[in-house]
């Protein structure tokens, strides 16, 4: 499935949002005990491995300093890294590819995304976001982050960015399996995956 979708529910929160965060450890540490590198090895339970696993299997892009903190805390209550993970912005990873990217945007405040709006829907930043990938790409939307308030429209920029999201969204619904799920206090997500792109 080279494409994920997963649109969470209920959650409420600005620029950190400890429920994605949580999901995008568990995915991490998944990823690190079962992803293969170019010679179809698993990586070394080593210093070296955890090295080579964030810089070639996976890196994390999250469009706030909060939300890569949030997640860095989270990866880190999830195993003893070896090597620094790698969680940054978009700007920081223009230009780089890994196997598997995780795109966590957190922000689910309606509030917030609008005084940030610039930001988030930057359709730059999305973009790149979602073609940093050469295998994988999973992205973890807010629902209120594609069901903004009608304001969002009134701004030419800010509406291209949203429909990107909503397409990215309603696209992986369509040509996907989706399932939902039920997450902590009263929160779900439902996903799509995405067999061929």
């Amino acid at each position: 499935y080279p494409l994920v979708v997963g649109v969470l529910h209920g959650v409420r929160a600005t620029a950190e949002n400890v429920v994605e965060a949580g999901l995008v450890a568990r995915l991490a540490q998944s990823l690190r005990d079962r992803l293969r590198n170019a010679h179809g090895e698993l990586f070394d339970e080593s210093a070296e491995g955890d090295k080579q696993f964030w810089e070639h299997g996976l890196f994390v892009v999250s469009p706030h300093h909060a939300q890569i903190n949030a997640i860095r805390s989270a990866l880190r209550s999830k195993r003893e890294w070896l090597s620094d993970p790698v969680v940054d912005t978009v700007d920081k990873m223009q230009g780089q590819e890994c196997d598997t990217v995780i795109v966590s945007y957190g922000v689910s405040d309606v509030e917030y995304a609008m005084s940030e709006k610039d930001f988030i829907y930057s359709l730059n930043r999305l973009n790149v976001a979602i073609t940093r990938a050469k295998a994988k790409t999973i992205v973890f939307l807010p629902k209120p982050l594609i069901e903004p308030p009608i304001q969002v429209y009134e701004d030419e920029f800010t509406s291209a960015g949203v429909a990107f999201m909503q397409g990215l969204s309603h696209f992986a619904d369509r040509k996907g399996d989706t399932r939902s799920f039920g997450l902590d206090a009263g929160t779900s997500m439902s996903i799509s995956r995405v067999a061929c792109v």
